[in-house]
């Protein structure tokens, strides 16, 4: 009840209580040879004002000696101090849980060794932070027409959507241009769509309600929320900035959600710096994937190289380092598929690589 209604609760004596139920009291106290006689419950609330615990206590003593105490009710003035104490803990509480969650959340991107796990990892963990229905990650390509945001992967809860990524499942949408052409071969900032505008500015947007926003063109988000039943209320826009201060992508949440009434709501500012930091790490982490992803694709044009050279070099051979790692993923195909000779044996992606 204390958590529910955000109230301190001060019992003065249990047993004549008959607001609450005591029964649990009365077994521990019969159990242990104990008597419960007051109860002071006070509420945990951080700086927004939401309920993280209840600190409770049990059993004031009033000092009549040095080696007397006697029990009493809680006074006024200790509900003052505790209260004063619980902001305090409150917040002790959030700092540590939030210094553990950046601490996790660095290992686990750190972890991924896949550029999809990854996108899933960075999207995932940015609903879990913001409680946010939905969110899409976007990177920063190179089209014929210019730079353009295209989309790597959509997740909803509410709508049960989960594209790209792991999915398998390809995205409809075409990338976003960040820039247009006004006819007269000048190429203009594409400032009306939220997720260019923050891969070109480099600023965190927070959008309290899409649809009455005169800044930026929501008409792409009417459209969907037509098709899908669906109301886009508010979005969360964070650029992903690598360590040479370059944006390499886009990550847009959708849909805050109130954890006590479940409805959409605004993104919290106070969440606004976790999230910028969670934008610079997946920012590092993308890079890193794409920087081994570039030496990996090196080493192979190398491998291919030296193969041809060796086949070009006696007409006898020719081909032959082209057939050897096509026959050799053949038999290790069979032998992933035997049951009977090689039960145990089993290639992951890195051995499939390192075979090669």
């Amino acid at each position: 009840h204390c958590a529910l209604s955000k109230k301190t609760i001060n019992i003065t004596n249990v047993r004549k209580n008959t607001e609450y139920d005591i029964s649990g009291i009365e077994n521990f106290d019969l159990k242990n040879n104990y008597h419960t006689h007051s109860i002071l419950s006070v509420p945990l609330r951080n700086h927004d004002d939401h309920i993280i615990g209840v600190l409770q206590l049990i059993n004031a003593h009033h000092e009549e000696s040095v080696h007397q105490k006697k029990k009493t009710a809680f006074h006024q003035q200790d509900k003052h101090v505790i209260e004063a104490l619980s902001s305090l803990v409150a917040i002790s509480i959030e700092n540590n849980t939030m210094l553990d969650n950046q601490h996790n959340l660095l290992i686990r991107l750190a972890s991924q060794k896949e550029a999809s796990r990854l996108f899933e990892a960075i999207l995932d963990e940015a609903q879990t932070i913001c409680q946010a229905e939905g969110g899409t990650l976007y990177l920063l390509t190179q089209k014929d027409a210019g730079p353009a945001l295209e989309f790597a992967i959509l997740k909803n809860k509410k709508l049960g959507l989960h594209l790209g990524g792991t999915s398998e499942t390809p995205i409809p949408f075409h990338p976003l241009p960040l820039y247009i052409s006004d006819g007269a071969s000048n190429d203009l900032p594409n400032h009306k769509n939220i997720a260019s505008f923050t891969a070109i500015t480099k600023q965190l947007v927070n959008i309290q309600n899409a649809y009455d926003n005169p800044t930026f063109d929501f008409s792409g988000t009417h459209e969907f929320d037509e098709k899908s039943n669906y109301h886009s209320h508010s979005f969360l826009s964070v650029p992903l900035i690598n360590h040479a201060n370059d944006v390499i992508g886009v990550l847009q949440l959708v849909n805050a959600i109130n954890p006590i009434t479940l409805e959409p709501c605004v993104f919290d500012a106070h969440l606004e710096p976790i999230i910028k930091a969670l934008g610079t790490y997946a920012a590092i982490a993308l890079e890193n994937q794409i920087l081994l992803q570039d030496h990996k694709n090196l080493l192979d044009a190398f491998v291919q190289c030296i193969a041809k050279a060796i086949d070009a070099k006696s007409p006898h051979t020719s081909a032959h380092c082209q057939r050897v790692p096509v026959i050799t993923e053949l038999l290790a195909q069979a032998t992933c598929h035997d049951t009977k000779y090689f039960p145990q044996f089993f290639l992951d992606g890195d051995g499939w690589y390192e075979l090669k």
